[in-house]
């Protein structure tokens, strides 16, 4: 079987099985079909054009869907971020190694999220200490 390198690991930590070459090719395929479809997306910003209109309630039903719009169009732009993020990995030799503790980030982490620069357990890490720091910019007290 033909395998890529991932480079060096750490000492200390679980041994990376480094993927086929085709299933790296699997993976990049999935994410620029992935790219493609969102910038697509992000190329339709019609939803966030402001109407005039004189009824107070389609005044608010329009700022409401704009809301939204625009919320969608910065998940969608973060979303490209992180498969131009996860094509840059597979470009170096580190895709399925996860950026925080250079473990191997599970084949069903990736066909689940294949974007994802992080195995579970620095997922969760991370995504609590962003609650965390959310939480305690609103005003929130922790733990």
């Amino acid at each position: 079987m033909n395998r890529t390198a991932y480079g060096s690991i750490s000492s200390g930590v679980k041994a990376v099985t480094p993927m086929t070459r085709t299933e790296l090719k699997h993976f990049r395929s999935v994410l620029h079909a992935m790219l493609d479809g969102t910038e697509d997306t992000l190329r339709t910003l019609d939803d966030i054009a402001i109407q005039n209109v004189a009824d107070s309630l389609d005044r608010i039903q329009h700022a409401t869907e704009r809301e939204m719009a625009i919320r969608r169009i910065e998940l969608d732009f973060s979303k490209v971020q992180s498969v131009r993020s996860a094509l840059q990995r597979i470009a170096e030799g580190t895709y399925g190694v996860c950026s925080e503790c250079d473990n191997e980030i599970p084949g069903k982490r990736l066909k689940a999220v294949p974007w994802t620069p992080y195995c579970l357990d620095c997922q969760d890490s991370a995504d609590r200490r962003r609650w965390l720091s959310g939480a305690q910019m609103a005003g929130v007290p922790g733990d």
